[in-house]
């Protein structure tokens, strides 16, 4: 179970990308604020799990929150409103104030993080969306390895082009092809110690049944797609165009 300190240095770390902007002080600052569904990624727990650590962060002021809500026509679209959290000044003192015995012991440069999932993507065949970067490292901080999480993303971008385009032949001919080979090269990565085997075992399993046209297909590209996180925009696309989807 997550504790205190690892939201709260989940939260220090912030979004790499996106900045939400809050009114402070009665002035306005761009802040580099997470979500519910980023904060149980980074910690790999759920909702219940966090949401009272969190209470007890925000009373000892170490953290702050504000809701953003969805326009009209946002509502009418069916959007809710989403909840962020960002570091105080008492938080990134009290991390601060933490020896580096204490601190994480992967503590290495967030661009060599992208860098290591970037070249493994390619191996598989796929390029890092922008949106997939941020994924990416909010996946590696959480302590998977760059072969672990690029086999996530190609998964989840293979289950989005299907839901797209079901009826695409050529695509899910390409497809097909392109699940045997990614099949050899995690198995490879697994030989090398850079994928834990039951990690292939179940993007393995995963990545054959989505890749096979017929009654199971559906109920697994639920199942890749259900992580809100990966499932909510395009997080790679293709190196090499097969007729799929750029």
């Amino acid at each position: 179970m997550a504790g205190e300190l690892d939201i709260l240095r989940a939260i220090g770390r912030g979004h790499p990308t996106r900045r939400f902007t809050a009114r402070l002080d009665g002035r306005d600052k761009e802040l580099s604020a997470v979500t519910w569904d980023e904060i149980q990624v980074a910690v790999q727990a759920t909702m219940l799990e966090i949401a009272e650590p969190i209470s007890h962060l925000i009373n000892k002021g170490l953290i702050d929150s504000s809701r953003e809500y969805p326009s009209l026509i946002g509502k009418l679209a069916g959007k809710k409103p989403i909840t962020y959290f960002w570091i105080t000044k008492n938080g990134e003192a009290t991390l601060n104030s933490i020896s580096d015995q204490q601190k994480p012991a992967d503590d290495a440069d967030d661009n060599d993080l992208i860098v290591e999932v970037d070249d493994k993507m390619l191996e598989l065949g796929f390029i890092l969306s922008k949106y997939g970067t941020a994924v990416a490292l909010l996946s590696r901080q959480s302590g998977y390895s760059a072969a672990e999480t690029a086999s996530h993303l190609a998964l989840a971008t293979i289950a989005r082009d299907i839901r797209e385009e079901p009826n695409n032949l050529d695509m899910t001919l390409a497809i097909a092809n392109q699940a045997r080979e990614m099949l050899q090269v995690l198995k490879r990565f697994v030989d090398d110690g850079d994928m834990r085997a039951d990690f292939f075992k179940n993007d393995g399993l995963a990545l054959v049944k989505i890749s096979t046209p017929g009654p199971e297909q559906h109920e697994w590209l639920n199942r890749v797609l259900s992580d809100e996180i990966v499932a909510r925009d395009r997080v790679a696309n293709h190196e090499i165009n097969y007729g799929l989807p750029s």
